[in-house]
């Protein structure tokens, strides 16, 4: 009967040695997982950036056709006046 209570003590430590790794690992995993989260938002973010100054260059692009458009149109009206 000894043997088993020495064998059943050692199995008991080495899961107590196994469970305080885990939580160890467990540990480490959550500061990574944090930081993991941390630069998806950040992406996230970064990306919603782009997208809107994207688009502002296209609706400065538009803009600027069409003012190239206007003063055209308006500098050949001014030319033919003073004719």
């Amino acid at each position: 009967m000894e043997p088993k209570r020495i064998a059943l003590a050692q199995a008991e430590s080495d899961l107590s040695v196994a469970v305080a790794e885990l939580d160890e690992r467990q540990a480490e995993l959550k500061i990574v997982q944090d930081a993991l989260a941390a630069l998806q938002e950040e992406l996230r973010l970064t990306m919603e950036k782009k997208d809107k100054l994207v688009s502002d260059v296209k609706l400065c692009a538009e803009r600027l056709e069409r003012a190239e458009k206007l003063i055209k149109g308006l500098g050949g009206k001014y030319s033919k006046a003073t004719q």
